[in-house]
């Protein structure tokens, strides 16, 4: 039969198992918010039979241990909540509280009182015996319960007083068959059973501050050290007993008193074990409530015991029995503390450590679950951000062997994955930086500083060199020990390139626009002097077309340099008209004069041509960079042919000359910017005139090639778009067509 709570409105089965949401019409709405807090009965013994008996009921509610009232859920003072038992069924479990142990005990420590208070009336010796002999077994399930559940114990402070208590209770037992009148030794009197009593409670008094202490200290004992210890103690003290009667005498059978050392003896075990108590007070905090109680209900009837052994002078007096009764009741507590302690505590310990353990190691598997799978996620975030990052990565061990490459390192260098991580990083490094990476390694090794950058030179496996600037930062393990280099390489052999490129450049205009201005100087100088002195008039017609030739040809480097940076920043401005070619050509050269040699320009333009659809001062330009090349690079005397067909939709105009060719490693490089041809360095220039002019033609829609066979000559080719059907654009006037 499953218990049930009865209640004014009905049960409910506890192994529903219930929520608090059924107590809450009992429970008041302070309550209300907890409905939903699992409930389930936590089994107790003994059961509760009897609904009137008002036992405290013990309920579980989310694991913790709580007590419920059926009207009203009241708080204790421990945090949890009561129900008195009327509101079970009779067949519902139930922990008996503290109150009814206690008046349980009480109940038969008095009945057990007076019931021996007849027997010592009738026949004290019997009373005696089995007061001491009910001690001595109490004595004996002490040690054995402290001694077999020390391993469960917290600490040794109740092993302390089991041990003790085996050695009490061999003194108490010889004290029971010394007693006067037993019979049992030779020596008549009572002198030797109160000499064995002061031994006993000389060792228990004395136990009971050593184990207060081990509780403060929370120390663990040898167990079986300590055993050996009190048995030696023991024996000591049996044997200064008897047979070399050392000890003091303690009664005076002549006189039928207690000595002066007796009653000193209990007044300073009564102090002992005052101080004890005193001593486990303090340390309350560290004792469950019922041990604590029972300890010192234990020891303050022993202090009364002791006490009352001081005013006896007959063995078989008042004073004796009460003594003896005290002594009883404390045994019976001590005993109780021991179960509570050994049994009951630890056990409840044990169950409380394993869930208390079981919900720690949930959350320590929760959170590890939810670490490992953060550090997957990590992983994969830095793998993904390794593998396909934009620059080049590595993980560099730290005797420089590359142990892990990215795609983009390896295309960098131009090697495979596999190839790279059978190698060290010094052997795809140009030898003179070798030695900067190496000492840069070692500083951060050292721990002279976390990372270094720099930039090096590396070895491609074509052999050639590239540029890049390595960041790398040390990985550590917990302990501070160097794992691995985290190295990035970002390509900057463009940026190198162009920085030397730059440099050359700005040296060549530097010295290109200064020849121009020297001639200018020096003509300007000449034409001074020839002034002053009444020179010839062709002699200094002579100067001024040389100080002119200076001035169109610095003209041409600045319009370079202008439209080059015009193009660059996307400000190049185009006004396009339909063009006759051959008209156009035919007024352009000869407008110019001084620029290009007409002379040698031999034009194969068909009269049926479409017009072009160009800018024609754009085209102009176009047109004087290709003829004033072809001029330069052919010898003397050579024609340069121009010649244009329809192709495609477009026009496509050739320029060839009869020079010495290009090399063919060089065409792919012939329209960038700065590029100038090995072979004709001796020409002037500042390698700007042919990438203005694909600029240009791509302006217009348009493509520039050129085709070259060494010693043959080259071809130049563009294209550019139809005009639409319009009326022909009459030729421009001279003047609009002068070189620039």
């Amino acid at each position: 039969m499953s218990p049930r709570l009865n209640r004014p409105f009905g049960s409910f089965a506890l192994d529903d198992p219930p929520s608090l949401a059924a107590l809450a019409p009992v429970a008041g709405e302070a309550q209300q918010a907890e409905a939903a807090r699992p409930l389930r009965l936590l089994p107790c013994l003994p059961a509760c039979r009897r609904p009137e008996a008002h036992k405290s009921c013990l309920l579980r509610v989310d694991g913790q241990a709580v007590l419920a009232e059926p009207l009203r859920l009241l708080p204790a003072a421990n945090g949890a909540l009561t129900l008195p038992c009327r509101s079970w069924d009779a067949d519902s479990t139930c922990e008996e509280g503290p109150l009814r142990r206690w008046l349980i005990i009480l109940a038969l420590v008095i009945a057990g009182s007076f019931g021996l208070y007849l027997l010592s009336r009738a026949n004290y010796l019997l009373f005696h015996a089995l007061v001491e002999l009910g001690a001595v077994v109490v004595s004996a399930a002490i040690f054995a319960i402290g001694w077999n559940t020390r391993r469960f114990a917290p600490n040794s402070f109740l092993l302390v007083l089991a041990v003790a208590f085996l050695c009490v209770g061999v003194l108490d037992l010889l004290h029971t068959l010394a007693y006067l009148g037993m019979g049992v030794f030779r020596e008549p009197g009572a002198n030797l059973a109160t000499q064995y009593w002061i031994v006993g409670r000389g060792l228990e008094s004395i136990s009971f501050p050593l184990a207060a202490r081990v509780l403060a200290t929370n120390r663990r004992l040898a167990p079986e050290r300590l055993l050996v210890g009190y048995l030696m103690a023991t024996s000591l003290l049996i044997v200064s007993i008897q047979p070399l009667e050392l000890f003091p005498t303690a009664y005076d059978d002549a006189t039928g008193r207690l000595t002066r050392f007796k009653v000193n003896s209990e007044y300073v075990v009564s102090a002992l074990f005052a101080a004890a108590a005193i001593l486990f007070w303090r340390q309350r905090d560290k004792l469950d409530r019922p041990i604590l109680q029972f300890l010192l209900a234990a020891l303050g009837a022993k202090v009364v015991s002791e006490l009352a052994f001081t005013l006896y002078t007959d063995v078989y007096g008042v004073f004796n029995m009460v003594g003896h009764l005290l002594k009883l009741f404390a045994s019976v507590a001590i005993y109780e503390a021991i179960v509570s302690g050994s049994l009951l505590t630890p056990f409840q310990s044990i169950f409380r450590d394993f869930v208390e353990s079981q919900k720690k190691l949930e959350h320590e598997l929760t959170e590890r679950r939810a670490a490992e799978e953060a550090l997957r996620e990590s992983e994969a975030r830095f793998r993904a951000a390794f593998e396909h990052s934009a620059v080049g990565a590595a993980l560099v061990g730290t005797d420089g062997r590359l142990l892990r490459v990215n795609d983009r390192l390896c295309e960098f260098l131009g090697h495979s994955a596999e190839e790279l991580t059978r190698r060290y990083s010094r052997d795809v490094t140009f030898p003179a930086d070798r030695a900067r990476d190496r000492e840069a390694m070692t500083r951060v090794l050292a721990g002279e500083q976390t990372a270094y950058s720099h930039e090096k030179r590396y070895l491609r496996k074509d052999g050639s060199v590239a540029w890049g600037t390595v960041t790398a930062s040390l990985l550590r393990d917990a302990e501070g020990s160097p794992l691995y280099f985290i190295a990035i390489i970002e390509d900057i052999t463009e940026r190198k390139e162009a920085e030397a490129l730059r440099e050359g450049v700005v040296h060549m205009i530097s010295h290109d626009l200064r020849a121009p201005l020297m001639v200018i100087q020096l003509q300007s100088h000449l034409l001074a002097k020839g002034l002053a002195k009444g020179a010839p008039g062709d002699k200094l017609w002579k100067s001024v077309q040389t100080v002119g030739k200076s001035v169109r040809r610095m003209n041409v480097m600045i319009e370079d340099l202008v439209d080059s940076a015009r193009v660059e920043t996307k400000q190049l401005e185009l006004e396009p008209q339909a063009l006759g070619l051959r008209a156009y050509l035919r007024e352009l050269l000869e407008s110019a004069e001084g620029v290009v040699d007409a002379q040698r320009i031999r034009l194969e333009i068909p009269e049926s041509l479409p017009p072009v659809a160009a800018d024609p001062d754009r085209l102009e330009r176009i047109l004087f960079n290709l003829l004033t090349n072809a001029q330069k690079y052919s010898p003397p005397g050579r024609p340069v042919t121009v010649s244009a067909v329809v192709r495609q939709e477009q026009i496509e105009v050739t320029i060839e000359d009869q020079g010495p060719g290009i090399p063919e490693d060089e065409l792919p490089q012939l329209f960038d910017r700065f590029f100038r041809s090995r072979a004709n360095r001796q020409i002037k220039g500042i390698g700007l005139g042919l990438f203005i002019t694909r600029m240009l033609v791509e302006a217009h829609g348009g493509r520039i090639w050129a085709e070259s066979e060494p010693g043959r000559g080259s071809r130049f080719r563009f294209t550019l778009p139809i005009a639409p059907e319009k009326p022909v654009a009459t030729a421009p006037e001279a003047d609009s067509h002068a070189p620039v």
